[in-house]
């Protein structure tokens, strides 16, 4: 073999072996960039979940408030053991009302006061500016929701009439909350919204009873071009209760946070119904003590009623019952106490 021909190999077999370690060189830096990468990303969504817990724990002891958050693009899931921020731990939160997945820049805090009727806790929502909820109602309901959500949300109210012609509007999810229903012919997804992933578009059936103190509410789920009911029936109380359905993603979510709200209502009200006894062993006037004795039943009767719902399934159909039980007892103790109030008797609450 020639001189010139035994160089012209070793060159080409350099040139090889040049191309193949630059290309591990290649790969290791890119090995190591994109785990840097990780790790920040981690990093982040480590550090945003600490603030966050901050953040929620602050906006639950304000009620009637919302605040408007900035953060980094990411992705927070919400159940029933609390929220995670992308890959890290989850981070338990008492009773925060949630779709399934908050996405954006942008998430938006409020609570509501969760009175039986002494204040118990406050209910806490979380959203975000990319979730528009829809509110459909021929009625007076509609409006009082409406109202409950704070104008930050991405809310509006229509009519049954005008469902199928609404246009979509680049929303990243989409909330329907059908209120009252004429039937459930009525519990469609506009033309314009069918297009839009499955796991996208959820909804929310209200039937209330009039006066809208309380009622049941039923969940579902986009499949295809329908919706598809995915559990049965929830039930509310007032308006804190209503709204902790609506919010929530299922009934699963709802119904493990509304114990924990209601749990310590139990514990509340049997702390005032001890208090009443000390005020009706006091020596109050014959009309204080009157109202003073009669409430201590009416408490703990309450007590007991809250007892046997957090025990129970919530969505199960026999507890509507324990649920107008509640409801008047609630109303019992607000007219005794503002009866003592008017009588210059200490109050109940």
């Amino acid at each position: 073999m020639s001189s010139k021909k035994r160089g012209a190999i070793e060159l080409q077999f350099n040139w090889i072996f040049v191309l193949i370690v630059g290309a591990v060189i290649l790969l290791f830096f890119f090995v190591i960039v994109t785990k840097q990468r990780d790790v920040s990303q981690l990093q982040i969504q480590a550090d945003v979940s600490r603030r966050l817990e901050s953040l929620l724990s602050g906006a639950q002891t304000v009620s009637e408030t919302a605040q408007i958050i900035e953060t980094p693009r990411l992705t927070l899931s919400f159940d029933c053991e609390g929220y995670r921020a992308g890959g890290t731990s989850p981070i338990k939160t008492l009773s925060a009302y949630s779709l399934d997945q908050i996405k954006g820049t942008q998430i938006i805090l409020f609570s509501k006061n969760f009175n039986i009727p002494f204040r118990a806790t406050n209910l806490l929502f979380v959203t975000d500016s990319q979730t528009r909820y829809i509110i459909v109602s021929d009625d007076s309901l509609g409006t009082n929701i409406l109202e409950l959500i704070p104008e930050q949300v991405d809310r509006q109210l229509i009519s049954y009439d005008d469902l199928m012609s609404l246009e979509e509007q680049n929303s990243n999810r989409a909330r329907f909350i059908f209120v009252n229903p004429p039937n459930d012919d009525n519990i469609t997804i506009p033309t314009e919204f069918r297009s839009y992933k499955d796991e996208k578009v959820s909804a929310a059936k209200i039937d209330s009873v009039s006066p809208y103190d309380y009622g049941r509410v039923a969940y579902y789920q986009k499949q295809g071009l329908f919706l598809d009911q995915t559990a049965s029936y929830v039930e509310y109380i007032d308006d804190p209760m209503m709204l902790a359905a609506l919010f929530s993603q299922d009934e699963e979510v709802y119904q493990c946070n509304i114990k924990r709200a209601l749990t310590q209502a139990m514990f509340i009200a049997d702390l005032y119904a001890k208090r009443a006894e000390l005020l009706a062993n006091s020596g109050l006037a014959d009309i204080c003590n009157s109202y003073t004795t009669s409430s201590i039943t009416t408490l703990q009767t309450l007590k007991n009623s809250i007892k046997a719902k957090t025990a129970d399934n919530i969505g199960a159909t026999s507890a509507i019952q324990d649920l107008e039980g509640i409801h008047s007892n609630v109303l019992e103790l607000k007219d005794r106490n503002q009866r003592l109030l008017d009588e210059s008797c200490p109050t109940l609450y």
